[in-house]
């Protein structure tokens, strides 16, 4: 789980503003687009230079698979992010190659619903490729 995931590339430094979110100190960003796909990965915000999340800092804590759920974000609140990397990567040293896998959940259903129509759940209006939960 980190806060926000930057798709685009960014200055990893200082606080900005990424997914229409002001960034504080301390929120844990995904970084998942610089031109050089070694400083890819999790990092923690700050007002000066950002260092790699402690959670994220080492390739034993990446292994092939690790994935992310965005807990904020105008775009990409509820969506899901893979490491694609075949091997532990070695940080700093090894491209990282992180990818959305899961567009952003947009409801959950709590109750039983009918899945034969397109519907409101939880005051969002479904389309096509939104995707519904059942409550077991």
């Amino acid at each position: 789980l980190v806060k926000l995931v930057a798709s685009s590339p960014i200055t990893l430094s200082g606080l900005q503003t990424i997914d229409a979110v002001a960034v504080l100190a301390g929120d844990t960003v995904l970084v998942t687009a610089q031109t050089d796909a070694k400083t890819n990965g999790v990092y923690l915000a700050s007002a000066g230079a950002w260092t790699r999340d402690a959670s994220a800092d080492e390739g034993i804590d990446l292994p092939p698979g690790t994935t992310w759920f965005i807990k904020a974000g105008s775009d990409h609140t509820g969506s899901l992010w893979r490491l694609q990397n075949s091997d532990v990567p070695v940080i700093n040293n090894d491209a990282l190659s992180i990818q959305r896998v899961r567009l952003p959940v947009r409801t959950v259903a709590t109750a039983p619903i009918t899945l034969s129509a397109l519907q409101t759940i939880n005051g969002v209006a479904l389309a096509a490729a939104h995707f519904e939960l059942q409550a077991p």
